[in-house]
């Protein structure tokens, strides 16, 4: 397997669950391969359908692994989570890209 460095882009969100008691949900993702180099996005406030654009790389070593996304809500003294999904390296190795909703 190749090793090398994987670019990830977090485009978008859409419908997420509503968490906060007044207005609408401040989102943010945490992405990594281990919990030692998490990188997490800005936080879009007050929207649903957060847009974050946002691009970043990771340094892996041949094709194992599983990329990790966590989903928060973040308040002021704490992190919720909204949502999760994981999506294994080989897959995007593979296939060159990952594109899911």
């Amino acid at each position: 397997m190749p090793s090398g460095t994987l670019e990830v882009v977090i485009a978008e969100g859409r419908r997420l669950k509503d968490q906060d008691t007044f207005g609408k949900t401040d989102a943010y993702i945490e992405v990594y391969l281990d919990k030692k180099h998490k990188q997490r996005t800005t936080t879009v406030s007050n929207t649903n359908n957060p847009i974050w654009n946002e691009r970043f790389n990771f340094n892996i070593h041949g094709g194992d692994g599983t990329i990790h996304f966590d989903i928060y809500v973040d308040d002021d003294d704490h992190k919720d989570p909204i949502g999760k999904c994981k999506v294994k390296v080989k897959y995007v190795v593979d296939n060159g890209h990952y594109d899911e909703w």
